[in-house]
């Protein structure tokens, strides 16, 4: 079966690595919340892409408006009404079951994102 998602090879494996290094805290809600130092996946995605750090601290996906793609983060990571942000969002911020660890993150990358 073909992979449905897809993001560039170079920002993947190196987004993958970060989210697997242990360096970056996992938090929710927020791009990064700069009073915790914690960051949801697509923060760390906004961070190995050099967004400043003043740029997402304290912004939800939803308010990020258009400078998201100003720092090189892919096509597929901007837009709020895509699934593919949904899965990823729902894996950082779910409850239960539903959410996963940075680590288990990189994994469903891995298995459901083609590296082009």
């Amino acid at each position: 079966m073909e992979n449905k998602y897809q993001l560039p090879k170079e920002f993947a494996e190196k987004w993958v690595a970060a989210l697997r290094s242990g360096e970056y805290e996992q938090g929710e809600g927020m791009l990064y919340d700069d009073f915790y130092g914690t960051y949801c996946c697509l923060g760390v995605a906004a961070k190995i892409c050099d967004a400043p750090i003043d740029k997402i601290a304290k912004y939800s996906l939803l308010e990020i408006g258009g400078w998201f793609d100003e720092y090189g983060v892919p096509e597929a990571l901007i837009g709020n009404n895509d699934t593919f942000i949904d899965s990823l969002t729902a894996m950082n911020d779910g409850f239960g079951t539903a959410k996963k660890s940075f680590p288990e993150i990189a994994d469903w990358i891995e298995q459901n994102v083609e590296f082009i």
